[in-house]
């Protein structure tokens, strides 16, 4: 998922790379995006990304998990290069 100018609002949580063996990655490149009631999760079980870049992000909460799908362990990732969170 890509957000890069303009509002975006979710009303329950945003889930990135929730699944096992699932990749998932989301890009805020500019605009916002919101999920005010709810949580951020990146990775669990599966591999997730999230790169906030020149955005705002606002959640409930957010988590980044290092998982185990199976034989694998994944290291998932959270970038704030400008921005707000």
């Amino acid at each position: 998922m890509t957000q890069s100018g303009g509002a975006n609002s979710l009303s329950s949580d945003l889930l990135v790379g929730w699944y096992a063996g699932s990749t998932g990655t989301v890009w805020v490149t500019g605009g916002q995006l919101n999920v005010p009631n709810g949580s951020i999760v990146v990775g669990s079980p599966g591999f997730g990304q999230m790169m906030v870049s020149n955005g705002t992000v606002t959640a409930g909460s957010l988590t980044v998990n290092n998982s185990h799908d199976g034989s694998t362990i994944n290291t998932n990732l959270f970038t704030l290069s400008g921005g707000v969170v």
